[in-house]
Parts: C-alpha cells; sequence; structure tokens
C-alpha cells in the first residue's frame, strides 16, 4: 500500500529544474536497487541525479566493512567525477544507512551530507525487533570484526554511534516495527536534524508518501545555503527543520 501511495504521490510530483546534485542510494538489509527504484525516481522528479549504489542485493558482510566501503569509495569517486568533482549526497536504508555514514566518515571530501532512513545509530542491539533486525545488527558486527556471541561489543557500538565530520539527518518512525525511533535519532544541532514520521513502516521508509516529503525537507535543511552567504538572504534554514512530518 505504502509504494502505490508512493507511486501516485510521485505521478503529482512535477518536475523541478536539474539541481546538479549528484545523489547515491544505499539500500537496506536483503534489499536490491528494486527496493529504492521510487525512492530514486522521487529524487529525480526532484531535480537530484539519484545514482544506485551499484553492488546489487545488500546482503550484509562481504569479507569486512572495510572492504565493503573500498568498494563504495571507488564508485563514489567515479559518481563525483561525473559531475565535475561536486560532493555527493548519501541517502542509506536501515544497514544502508551504516554504510553511507562509514563511506563519509573515510572520504568527507566526497560527501556532502548523509541522510539516514530508519538506521540504527547508537549500536544497540537491544534497539531492534524481530529476525530481519538481529539479521542486521549481527551483520554489523560481522563487518565491523566484532563477534557474533550475544554479548555486546563495545568497540563495535562505538564506531557506529562515531558521526561523520559532514551534515546529517535522520528519518526515523516509531511505528517502523525493525528499528527502535529512539536509536534513530540524531541531537539537534545547526548541521543535524531528526524527522519523525506518523505511522510509516520500516518498508514504506522508502515509499510512503510521508517518507519521501520528509527526505525532499531533509535535503533542503542539509543543502540550505550557509547562514551570511548572498543566497542565504531570504533562506532560514532553521525554519526547514523538524520533529514531525504528517
Amino acid at each position: 500500500m505504502a509504494f502505490l501511495r508512493g507511486m501516485t504521490a510521485l505521478a503529482r510530483t512535477p518536475r523541478r529544474p536539474n539541481l546538479e546534485q549528484p545523489v547515491m542510494v544505499l539500500p537496506g538489509l536483503g534489499a536490491s536497487s528494486a527496493s529504492t527504484a521510487l525512492l530514486r525516481r522521487y529524487l529525480k522528479s526532484n531535480g537530484y541525479h539519484a545514482v544506485d549504489w551499484g553492488m546489487g542485493v545488500n546482503t550484509g558482510p562481504r569479507g569486512s566493512l572495510d572492504a565493503t566501503v573500498d568498494v563504495l569509495e571507488r564508485r563514489l569517486e567515479q559518481l563525483c567525477i561525473r559531475h565535475a568533482g561536486k560532493p555527493a549526497v548519501l541517502v542509506g536504508w536501515s544497514l544502508g544507512g551504516i554504510f553511507a555514514r562509514e563511506l563519509a566518515k573515510r572520504r568527507k571530501d566526497l560527501v556532502r551530507s548523509v541522510i539516514t532512513l530508519g538506521t540504527p545509530l547508537n549500536g544497540d542491539p537491544d534497539a531492534t525487533n524481530a529476525k530481519m533486525a538481529y539479521d542486521l545488527m549481527q551483520s554489523v558486527r560481522v563487518m565491523l570484526g566484532g563477534s557474533t556471541a550475544q554479548e555486546e561489543d563495545a568497540t563495535v557500538i562505538e564506531r557506529i554511534k562515531t558521526a561523520p565530520d559532514v551534515p546529517c539527518a535522520s528519518i526515523y518512525s516509531r511505528s517502523d516495527g525493525v528499528v527502535g525511533w529512539r536509536s534513530c535519532m540524531l541531537p539537534s544541532t545547526p548541521s543535524t536534524a531528526s524527522f519523525e514520521l506518523k505511522r510509516v513502516s520500516h518498508m514504506g521508509l522508502v515509499s510512503d508518501p510521508a517518507a519521501l516529503k520528509a527526505l525532499k525537507r531533509a535535503l533542503d535543511f542539509l543543502l540550505a545555503p550557509a547562514p551570511g552567504s548572498p543566497s542565504a538572504a531570504n533562506e532560514d534554514a532553521s525554519s526547514l527543520r523538524t520533529r514531525a512530518t504528517p
């Protein structure tokens, strides 16, 4: 249902001028490019050059996290080269959000900002539900070189919690059903914001109209002109930040 509502919202979205801003979209665990196709189409209709991460299905561990980030780094470099070196926005859903943050930590020179969708940012294994969430956190532990045992791995948790040195936004829902919403929240600062959704499931975070609307608001917030710049004369970035999206 969320997908059908998203398709309807997309059909009603007028195409906007090309912003020449590259965006790389990273899918969640067990998901492929097909799962984020609607989201990418929505971004394109809003003027962004949105591309898939190019690694097929997100199966979690591929040797190690660093090995996975190595591949993503090369794809990010190619994307930025195609846009005259312009840094990209990374949009990561669930486990894809953890990949996006790790990539931004390594190459902040090529990352303008990061948006996570239903991503557990505090690394707390108790912040997730069901087998899907269990698999997600086990994948994270393996990728980060941690143990798959039940005991918490403090090193893994601290690495996940460490934020990249770029502007970030998190979109989450109390009705997620997979990831605990509190684990998705970011502190409210001039360069970070959290956007809360109502009655949107974990799967709906990449297709529900409310999630797509929140994504645009997050982009507006993150890409707003810096205070004091000529283009910011009539722009109040703080008015773009919100904690709730209908």
